[in-house]
């Protein structure tokens, strides 16, 4: 994942966030396909001390990952639209392994793309009405 985002390192941050749904995208359709890998394995082994190392790592990787191209923007970086972001995400995963959805990842592209548009300032400096509430 990190790879294909920093491929498109000259593209505009908010298309390289974009990117991150583009590549699940791309994932999806392969062959034996179950969703998250870190979902499922804590699923399987809640006690193994090695597995729940490597989803904690995963945990954190994505966040920062979202965090740090958010950085890129004009605005602060916003946890709340991190982790707004990484539930998206999650969403995807599971969509496309419980409902055998093919499209979930563009759903999910589609929302991130309703979430980065209600952050960005309006003419007169403000953020959209969306965030207006925080």
């Amino acid at each position: 994942m990190t790879r294909e985002v920093e491929a498109r390192a000259q593209e505009p941050a908010e298309e390289r966030i974009l990117s991150v749904f583009d590549v699940l995208h791309e994932v999806i359709p392969e062959p034996g396909f179950r969703g998250c890998a870190c979902a499922n394995a804590a699923a399987e082994y809640p006690h193994h001390a090695g597995v729940q190392e490597a989803i904690a790592y995963d945990r954190t990787w994505l966040p920062a990952l979202f965090s740090r191209l958010l950085g890129a923007l004009p605005a602060d970086s916003d946890d709340e639209l991190v982790a707004a972001l990484v539930q998206v995400y999650d969403g995807a995963h599971a969509a496309a392994h419980i409902d055998h959805s093919k499209t979930s990842a563009r759903t999910a592209r589609n929302t991130a793309e309703l979430l980065l548009a209600a952050r960005r300032p309006t003419p007169n400096g403000e953020r959209a009405a969306a965030d207006k509430s925080h």
